[in-house]
């Protein structure tokens, strides 16, 4: 979620170097899905994504909200292109049909947790899991920070090292791979994702070479590349991860980044839309382009895929903001304001 420049926590601007992160870590995603060879652990961009939003949630001061005022704003901000996802899914699976309790669960935004293991459009899982656990991280905004440093290193601790311990792979990709009671793996990757995000953000941690800040965010995209390329063999790689998402947090927000006014415009103005609309509506259109184009055209279905979704998410912007102005009740466009997962 996008911070404020004028909060007490941040003394600079929002750096747009996160949205570019963003959109590439959702193509990694497009990738995964048409042909997992492409790049082999890209599920990995989906912890990048959930330290983000951690980060992003404390530097924002979101966290000091009304829980419910928090859940209520995530659901207005996304709900509307999720359930749209779950159409398209529906629709190009027919004529496959599920039960009953699947469509609520799924229109519940529940998937991911224990009352489902099966997910319908598989990608939006990750949203499901973040909207419901994220708001609850706000329970912490009373405690004096030392002990919020203690809760929040618990949790994302706790949570990698069960994921550790019971993954039969020894990774993190274990959505599907054990369950322990009402606990998932997916809920396991969320808390700890954003709790390790909401630890950096308490920390506020920032480099003052502007030099060496760049040198870093070199490394550790390189770096999480080798391990999304799964260069690095070992399943318990996964782990590394976590160490090159930290320095990438802390070194984008700490170099200044000199864009042109236009390209920030650009980026502040479609990229985050584009984004999330590529997470949400890939899938469905992946499995239609895969029967309008069989076999191992693999570059031209990602680019189809990523056209088609990012129409999607543009279009449905474009319908809200009319919306907007004509009048409708605003609870319609709340998915619009200027904050973001």
């Amino acid at each position: 979620m996008r911070y404020s420049a004028e909060s007490e926590v941040n003394a600079k601007p929002y750096n747009y170097g996160f949205d570019v992160i963003k959109l590439l870590l959702s193509l990694a995603i497009v990738c995964l899905h048409v042909n997992w060879q492409i790049i082999p652990h890209g599920y990995l961009a989906v912890e990048v994504f959930f330290i983000m939003s951690g980060y992003f949630f404390i530097r924002s001061n979101n966290y000091k909200k009304k829980t419910s005022t928090i859940y209520l704003n995530l659901l207005n901000k996304t709900y509307a292109k999720y359930a749209l996802s779950l159409v398209l899914f529906f629709i190009v699976q027919l004529p496959l049909t599920y039960s009953s309790w699947d469509y609520f669960v799924a229109f519940s935004m529940l998937q991911g947790t224990a009352l489902k293991d099966g997910l319908m459009n598989p990608p939006t899982w990750f949203l499901c899991v973040l909207i419901w656990i994220l708001p609850l991280f706000s329970l912490i905004k009373k405690i004096n920070k030392k002990y919020q440093l203690v809760i929040l290193a618990s949790l994302f601790i706790s949570s990698y090292l069960l994921l550790f311990i019971r993954s039969p792979s020894g990774g993190i990709n274990a959505v599907f791979e054990f369950g322990m009671g009402s606990i998932t793996a997916a809920q396991l990757r969320c808390v700890g994702g954003l709790a390790l995000g909401c630890f950096l953000g308490v920390i506020n941690l920032r480099l003052k070479n502007n030099k060496l800040s760049i040198l870093l965010v070199f490394m550790s995209v390189l770096l999480s590349f080798i391990l999304m390329e799964g260069i690095i063999s070992n399943p318990k790689s996964d782990f590394l991860i976590l160490i090159t998402s930290t320095l990438l947090v802390l070194s984008i927000d700490s170099f200044d980044l000199r864009m042109p006014a236009t390209l920030i415009q650009l980026v502040k103005k479609h990229s985050p839309t584009i984004t999330i609309s590529m997470f949400l509506f890939h899938y469905p259109i992946f499995l239609f382009i895969n029967r309008l184009l069989p076999g191992d055209s693999y570059g031209i279905k990602i680019f189809l895929i990523t056209i088609c979704a990012a129409s999607i998410g543009l279009f449905m912007k474009a319908g809200f903001v009319t919306i907007k102005k004509a009048g409708f009740p605003p609870l319609l466009n709340l998915q619009f304001r200027k904050s973001k997962i």
